[in-house]
């Protein structure tokens, strides 16, 4: 079976490790970066909170976290907008156009 990452993409949740988090991560140990990851991970895929006593990792996931919570608020707000309109639109599709047949005195056959 072929992977299609795109698919995967549009069908799942991703993670996108921005350059300005590569740069805090690159500050930690290796031990570090495994604990942020992993609960960065945690957060987005499982909804779980990150927990640690590293007080460093706490103030980068807390910003990083700001980031994904606006990112997820967006992504909602775009549906809710791209729902409306879809409805807008099929509602004017189906009542913008009316075609009335007016029968003539004859029964229609003048027409």
């Amino acid at each position: 079976m072929k992977f299609d990452f795109m698919e995967e993409i549009v069908k799942n949740k991703v993670v996108k490790i921005k350059k300005e988090y590569y740069r805090a991560m690159k500050q930690m140990t290796d031990k570090q970066i495994a604990e942020f990851v992993k609960g960065l991970c945690d957060y987005v895929y499982e909804g779980k909170p990150f927990v640690t006593k590293d007080n460093f990792l706490k103030g980068v996931f807390m910003y990083v976290k700001r980031d994904l919570d606006v990112a997820e608020q967006n992504a909602r707000n775009g549906k809710k907008g791209a729902e409306a309109l879809a409805k807008k639109k099929s509602e004017a599709a189906a009542g913008g156009i009316e075609i009335v047949v007016v029968a003539g005195q004859n029964g229609g056959a003048d027409v």
